[in-house]
């Protein structure tokens, strides 16, 4: 797919708006080739003001793109695919960001040959860092993922998945962020606590974790080695360590993300 087809979003929640960020910012999309629809109004009217994008209803949004991304939640997921449904054809490819439900769900309401693609995203789209693994429907081909691929691959890590695995990823990658901000939101109360300014807490937090993250991606040690370069014996860093152990902090983490995984689950089967 070319910067000349239109992409066409359904749903402009918060996953929805830094996805149409990350393509503008990008310059993988001109404004002009993107289309909007959402059932807030006035959230649409506020986006087609600042980005310029078009805002259609619905049905003209599928007849108009070439690409219709679906990105509601997913208790709306069937009604608006028995909307678009009449629609669609096999020209047209339908991209699911949605946590926890399959293509194969989404082909049975469809009820055509429709190239279905399902991805798991994250909102650091928004600044061309997304991880973004996706899962193959039963009539998407490789032909269709190479005219894909450049979108995806401009907003963020874009790489293939058996879509058995797409629910663990949905409890690292797609709701990671919350808790990494979590962490980030402990630590900036801390140093604001303590004295230290807003702009200076912010700024810190910032770079901690922007820091840490380039660390990973441009070193080829693995984390457990990059975290031991910091622990020097009898050190702070280790004694902090302690503490994380003892309170059992892997156990935890372990948890988090079990349980956020089993929620994809059920979200697949309340469908």
């Amino acid at each position: 797919m070319n910067k000349d087809t239109n992409l066409g979003i359904i749903g402009c929640g918060n996953m929805g708006t830094s996805f149409i960020e990350g393509l503008l910012s990008s310059k993988t999309y001109k404004p002009e080739r993107i289309y909007i629809s959402d059932i807030d109004t006035e959230k649409i009217k506020n986006l087609q003001e600042t980005y310029k994008i078009n805002s259609v209803g619905i049905d003209k949004l599928v007849n108009t793109c070439n690409i219709i991304c679906l990105i509601v939640k997913p208790k709306d997921i069937k009604l608006v695919c028995l909307k678009i449904k009449q629609s669609l054809d096999n020209k047209k490819i339908v991209i699911s960001f949605i946590a926890g439900i399959k293509t194969n769900q989404i082909e049975q309401i469809l009820e055509k040959k429709i190239p279905v693609l399902r991805i798991m995203p994250n909102l650091a789209v928004s600044i061309s860092k997304g991880i973004i693994g996706y899962s193959k429907g039963k009539y998407f081909n490789d032909s269709l993922i190479e005219k894909i691929e450049p979108i995806f691959k401009n907003i963020g890590f874009f790489f293939p998945i058996e879509e058995e695995k797409m629910y663990l990823l949905t409890a690292i990658s797609g709701s990671g962020p919350g808790y990494l901000f979590y962490f980030a939101e402990i630590i900036y109360k801390i140093l604001l606590d303590n004295g230290f300014t807003k702009e200076s807490s912010k700024k810190i937090v910032g770079n901690l974790f922007e820091g840490s993250g380039k660390m990973i991606n441009r070193n080829s040690d693995e984390p457990k080695i990059l975290k031991e370069k910091v622990s020097s014996p009898g050190g702070t860093t280790i004694a902090g360590l302690e503490v994380l152990k003892r309170y059992k902090i892997e156990e935890i983490l372990k948890e988090t993300i079990k349980t956020s995984e089993k929620k994809a689950i059920e979200l697949s089967k309340n469908l």
